[in-house]
């Protein structure tokens, strides 16, 4: 009778590529025989990765060991399933990297595997409260008593991790079971974020008045993005509401469009550029054999060119005054009481151009350019009842210290220099979800 390790190489790999890397791992530890067959073929684990999540390359990413990656997705999936909260965490940093990771290497097609995993775990309502709400956000809220002691050094870091996690995921929550159901407080949520997106002492140089931390390095604070991202998503739901059931908010689906190059231009613009390596001949022939020069379109590794829809949020000045007069004699680390007030909201249509580009250099490593643009911005007239609004546009996108994508926007209105804005692109270089950050008077 035929034996299991009878079988040829080529037959064990293909029944092998069937099984979950749960069980390719105990499979590994029944003899001498499968441990090395199964350790020694990562392109076995390769095949079983692929099974469950999108192909790295597809963002340009190589994976140096398909076990290794394969086995710490894993036990991602395990932490994921499990009903223990002390288990999620305990490894909440572990699960927020991995979560974050595979974002950047998911597919930017619509049909994501990976995407439609994550999907699938946060539909359960632990792993949202987990992972999602471990920020300075819901630690203001009265809604979130709950949440684990930590020390200041690990908060700090949790804060950021669960943020950038809950602005990656972009949509409200809707498990009734853990009472994140708009019913259940979410809306009470929303006057917490709007209170530190509106309190002016949250801005000053030190933060360039942007979504930053506060020492000045210019690396992104998520906890200002999330907070940021909820004011904008009441405002997008309550304008949605107000025409009808059928009407659905810009972002409905969680982690859509939170990835690099999900950007599609329905007109068939310009692929995005990429950094090629220098040619390295310099045979006479190959001086002869000179490419034509692009234009600064198709240098363009961030997809400016084309005509972008903007959402504007801000609050009456006489609210905004009155709201931050109580922040008189109260410590900056104190926050202040919810805020309940309701925004203003401004839809504008901007069209922008690159005008000139700037190569970087890092560490004798080419980086992203600085790309720098001109345009105009007016007043979205399918939306806004107010006419003849006309201001023109220039800044400037690059690389933060981190490698996110910082856009910097200065808008000028008759004339006058009026507003500034600073904003960070969710999910990466030419992501669907767009930039979110701040505007203010400049």
């Amino acid at each position: 009778m035929t034996e299991l390790l009878d079988l040829s190489h080529e037959i064990l790999h293909l029944i092998f590529s069937y099984t979950e890397a749960d069980d390719l791992a105990h499979l590994s530890e029944t003899c001498r025989s499968l441990h090395q067959f199964i350790t020694g073929d990562d392109i076995l684990w390769k095949e079983v990765h692929l099974g469950v999540f999108d192909d790295p390359k597809e963002q340009s990413v190589t994976v140096s060991s398909w076990q290794d990656e394969l086995s710490r997705m894993w036990k991602l999936h395990k932490i994921l399933s499990s009903r223990d909260a002390q288990v999620k965490a305990r490894d909440l940093e572990f699960m927020a990297t991995a979560i974050i990771q595979l974002l950047e290497t998911s597919s930017p097609e619509p049909e994501s595997k990976t995407r439609s995993w994550l999907r699938h775990h946060f539909e359960n309502g632990l792993n949202y409260h987990s992972l999602l709400c471990e920020s300075a956000l819901f630690r203001d809220s009265d809604f979130f008593r709950d949440m684990p002691t930590r020390s200041l050094s690990a908060r700090a870091k949790f804060d950021q991790l669960s943020a950038k996690l809950l602005v990656l995921h972009g949509v409200y929550c809707e498990c009734k079971e853990h009472g994140y159901c708009e019913t259940a407080g979410f809306p009470h949520l929303d006057a917490y974020a709007r209170s530190r997106v509106y309190d002016l002492r949250q801005w000053h140089e030190g933060n360039s008045w942007g979504p930053f931390m506060d020492d000045s390095s210019k690396r992104v604070d998520w906890v200002k993005m999330s907070c940021i991202m909820m004011v904008l998503l009441s405002q997008q739901r309550r304008y949605c509401k107000s025409l009808g059931s059928s009407h659905l908010p810009i972002w409905h689906l969680p982690f859509a469009g939170a990835v690099p190059n999900t950007y599609v231009d329905l007109d068939g613009g310009i692929a995005p550029a990429q950094i090629l390596p220098e040619p390295k001949s310099s045979h006479p022939a190959a001086r002869m054999l000179k490419e034509p020069e692009l234009s600064l379109d198709e240098l363009d590794p961030y997809g400016i060119t084309g005509t972008w829809f903007r959402i504007v949020n801000f609050l009456d000045y006489s609210d905004l005054y009155q709201f931050n007069l109580i922040s008189r004699n109260r410590p900056n680390s104190e926050s202040l009481p919810p805020l309940a007030k309701t925004d203003a909201t401004r839809f504008l249509v901007v069209r922008l151009h690159v005008t000139k580009i700037e190569p970087v250099t890092r560490d004798g490593k080419k980086q992203l350019p600085v790309v720098y643009f001109e345009g105009d911005s007016r007043i979205h007239e399918d939306f806004d009842a107010i006419p003849g609004f006309y201001s023109t546009t220039r800044g400037h996108v690059r690389e933060n210290p981190e490698g996110e994508i910082w856009w910097s926007l200065l808008s000028v209105f008759n004339g006058e220099e009026r507003w500034k804005t600073e904003c960070i692109q969710v999910g990466g270089v030419r992501s669907e979800r767009g930039v979110l950050g701040t505007w203010f008077d400049k």
